[in-house]
């Protein structure tokens, strides 16, 4: 039968406990590519991804939003993880880094990029996803 145990024994006390919502935060987005253009433009793209239940389908080429509006953070790292460019409020699956940006943030066109990706929703920015890109 069970064990009856003192109100002060360690099993018996409160924890404090501070929910941070991150089960209903959007998941990392997927699949993060980097096409190099003839300008020296890095156009990025990559696929949202959705706690929805409609969104574990094998047939749709997209998964429905489940968020009230689609937006996306990026990051621009150094190779060694400092962040050199932040972006906020993307509202598709793709931005553009131009050859004008590459030359502010790093002197010239890059052969290796290192960026993370989030996804918005109404609880804040979701897990990031983080990938080097060459061409």
């Amino acid at each position: 039968g069970p064990v009856n145990r003192a109100a002060g024994e360690a099993i018996n006390l409160a924890l404090a406990f501070t929910p941070e919502g991150r089960g209903l935060r959007p998941w990392s987005p997927a699949r993060i590519k980097g096409a190099w253009q003839g300008s020296g433009d890095i156009v990025l793209t990559w696929l949202r991804r959705t706690r929805a239940l409609a969104g574990d389908s094998w047939t749709a080429p997209e998964v429905p939003l489940g968020e009230t509006s689609e937006s996306y953070d990026l990051e621009i790292l150094t190779g060694g993880g400092s962040l050199v460019r932040s972006v906020s409020g993307i509202g598709t699956a793709s931005w553009t880094y131009t050859a004008a940006m590459q030359s502010a943030d790093f002197g010239g066109p890059v052969t290796s990029l290192r960026l993370r990706v989030f996804q918005n929703g109404q609880l804040g920015r979701g897990a990031p996803s983080e990938t080097i890109l060459t061409p």
